[in-house]
């Protein structure tokens, strides 16, 4: 009786310590339209070195794909990345474009090749200006 007793305890106490880990994981929140938007108008006024003006106008395109994306229950983002980025275009630079779409072209290589199991990962080639 008392071994039934014990693994019975032996076993609670593990459920308990279980459940108590899973609690203190974080809780990532997906960022607002507004700061995704924020967040990647940033990313390319320093990437492509925006004028003033283009920035104020990449972050209305920005924040008006993001609002439409968070809208999606099912995105299929495809569509309105094309829209997106054919607005864009009209804004940019030949070279900024140019260089967006090598930087897109870089990360999107670079998951593609990434291993289904992280503990297999390395570090891999990141250009300096982009770490």
């Amino acid at each position: 009786m008392k071994t039934i007793l014990a693994t019975g305890l032996y076993l609670l106490l593990g459920f308990v310590f279980c459940f108590s880990m899973d609690s203190q994981r974080p809780v990532i929140i997906p960022p607002t339209p507004e700061e995704l938007a924020h967040n990647q108008t940033e990313v390319m006024s320093q990437e492509l070195s925006l004028t003033s003006e283009q920035k104020a106008k990449v972050g209305e395109i920005n924040l008006k794909y993001a609002k439409q994306f968070a809208a999606i229950k099912t995105p299929d983002p495809t569509k309105l990345h094309n829209d997106r980025m054919a607005e864009l275009g009209k804004i940019f630079t030949a070279e900024q474009s140019q260089k967006w779409q090598d930087r897109r072209t870089y990360l999107l290589n670079l998951v593609k090749s990434l291993p289904l199991d992280p503990a297999t990962s390395s570090e891999g080639d990141i250009p300096s200006d982009w770490q």
